[in-house]
């Protein structure tokens, strides 16, 4: 489905895109634990601690002007807004400038324990948003899942391998903006990185808890969750086990994204 304008105040576009289920794994830390995870290398990530009247007849353009018209337009190298196109979850580089930079764009996440709405707001970091999105419509997220969580801090995602350290990643990583100095907010939605934004790549997290709040601004802000935010706070709250972790932060039985719309 094409962005759609909200008639409400602002600008508003809404991104619909549907996965199916697969089990995939995703990661988070403390200020003092790893939020760890791979976005393009083996590296582990570390995060520490959108979318009448007939008018009157013209003059037939000129041969030329017809064979312009009817060129296909050059590809821009961004998927279909509707997620029409196929499943890509490796690139070459990271993506384009697909979104309107001026305005925000509404993401519904279903999960298996339902469903959180984020709003998306490029005003806090363009090219992480547009990122998101870029992938998103890829369909990358489709089965993915919450990998990782921790109670009172983050849970988080966006990796499509199925490892609970999070070492999937996108084939790249790119430089988004800084976070917040004055801290994060409860329900903020945030790139997950190696602890610098400069590692940025397609894992997130979402803040559930004062420890995620007083985060260092080393993540990059890319919206915060309007609906849904139990939904979220639920899934904090599943059982996990450490799996040789640092923390017992990976979830016994799967918490599925199923939808990004």
């Amino acid at each position: 489905m094409d962005p759609i304008e909200d008639t409400g105040p602002g600008d508003r576009r809404t991104l619909v895109l549907i996965g199916s289920a697969v089990v995939a794994v995703l990661l988070v830390a403390l200020a003092v634990f790893a939020l760890t995870g791979d976005d393009g290398d083996d590296d582990d990530e570390t995060v520490a601690a959108v979318d009448p009247d007939e008018p009157a007849a013209t003059e037939a353009p000129a041969d030329d002007e017809q064979a312009a018209d009817d060129e296909e337009p050059a590809d821009s190298g961004c998927p279909p807004e509707d997620g029409s196109g196929p499943q890509v979850l490796q690139f070459d580089a990271p993506p384009p400038v697909c979104i309107d930079e001026s305005a925000t764009y509404e993401a519904t996440m279903v999960t298996s324990e339902g469903d959180i709405v984020i709003t998306l707001d490029p005003a806090l970091d363009p090219v992480s948003v547009n990122n998101f999105i870029f992938l998103a419509r890829n369909n990358y997220y489709d089965g993915t899942t919450f990998h990782r969580v921790i109670e009172s801090f983050v849970i988080q995602g966006g990796d499509p391998v199925g490892n609970p350290r999070g070492t999937g990643g996108p084939g790249y990583d790119f430089q988004g903006g800084p976070g917040p100095e004055s801290g994060y907010e409860l329900g903020s939605f945030a790139m997950a990185n190696r602890g610098d934004p400069s590692s940025n790549g397609a894992q997130f997290f979402i803040i559930t808890g004062p420890n995620g709040q007083a985060l260092p601004p080393l993540y990059s802000p890319m919206g915060i969750v309007t609906e849904g935010l139990d939904v979220a706070l639920a899934i904090q709250t599943v059982p996990t086990e450490g799996a040789d972790q640092p923390v017992d932060d990976v979830i016994v039985e799967d918490v599925v994204i199923t939808e990004v719309g």
